[in-house]
């Protein structure tokens, strides 16, 4: 008989909100589209019975709409702000957040940067 192991992962996907991101000055007065991609994955073996056992995807877009309210300079760092903030919820093992600016290059689909996080074994 085989034993499994499952894993829960709670995404969120091509969310996209208007944000001030960017480090040249004719991104810091206007706001531009940033998609955010987000795969939390929770400790092996733990299923979600209740809201507070979980990472509630509503308090994290409501987390990345207030970071869009305030001016990052780098993708990279918008990516490790929510990247780190979902590694403070104990049931999170691993997070993998991506962050796209959609109208910083005329002739990209996107630019953007990517994190992977993976919680440290005590």
């Amino acid at each position: 008989m085989h034993q499994t192991v499952t894993q829960y992962k709670i995404l969120v996907r091509d969310l996209i909100l208007p944000s001030r991101i960017g480090c040249y000055p004719h991104e810091r007065h206007a706001s531009q589209k940033v998609r955010f991609q987000i795969s939390a994955t929770l400790v092996s073996g733990a299923q979600p019975a209740t809201l507070e056992e979980t990472l509630c995807y509503h308090a994290l877009i409501d987390h990345i709409k207030h970071l869009s309210q305030t001016h990052i300079d780098l993708v990279e760092d918008y990516a490790h702000l929510i990247a780190t903030w979902c590694l403070q919820h104990d049931c999170v093992a691993s997070v993998e957040v991506t962050v796209e600016k959609l109208e910083a290059i005329a002739e990209a689909g996107s630019v953007g940067a990517s994190v992977s996080m993976l919680r440290a074994a005590l």
